[in-house]
């Protein structure tokens, strides 16, 4: 994106206004999917994935669009006067807050699912662990081998 002195803020305010609804999206989307991730929702989950991997694909494009920006950013500041600092840092602050709100509720959604996962894991293997000691209890498997203790004479 070409942006000329002109337009600068405006273009400036604009994209940080386009990302904060996109982050707010993002952010109420987290919501869904920890209260999926809380209640065991499967197909919940899934959905609010699929729903997000659009949203995140919206936020890649404007990012790619506020790259010239971050890129100069100490010499962009530094050319704002104190009106359109003053409009600019609140919305700053507002992304680096969703963005860590999401990024938060992610890391501990995954946790959450690590967790979910290890204990399917220890389960299936009591279960696996319980089923060969009913077996051996049962005698399974006892008439493939030949006992070791036969009466040979008769």
């Amino acid at each position: 994106m070409t942006v000329t002195p002109l337009n600068l803020v405006s273009s400036l305010i604009d994209l940080l206004e386009q990302q904060l609804a996109i982050l707010r999206q993002l952010s109420d989307q987290v919501e869904i999917q920890t209260a999926a991730v809380a209640d065991g929702e499967t197909e919940s989950l899934l959905g609010v994935l699929a729903q997000r991997q659009q949203v995140i694909d919206q936020l890649e494009k404007i990012n790619g669009d506020l790259s010239p920006f971050r890129n100069n950013w100490d010499q962009i500041w530094a050319g704002l006067d104190e009106a359109e600092k003053m409009q600019v840092s609140p919305l700053v602050q507002e992304v680096h807050q969703l963005l860590d709100h999401v990024l938060a509720a992610d890391e501990k959604d995954r946790k959450k699912l690590e967790a979910a996962k290890n204990q399917v894991a220890a389960d299936l293997v009591r279960l696996a662990q319980s089923g060969e000691a009913t077996a051996a209890y049962k005698g399974v498997g006892a008439t493939d081998h030949q006992s070791r203790f036969t009466n040979k004479q008769g």
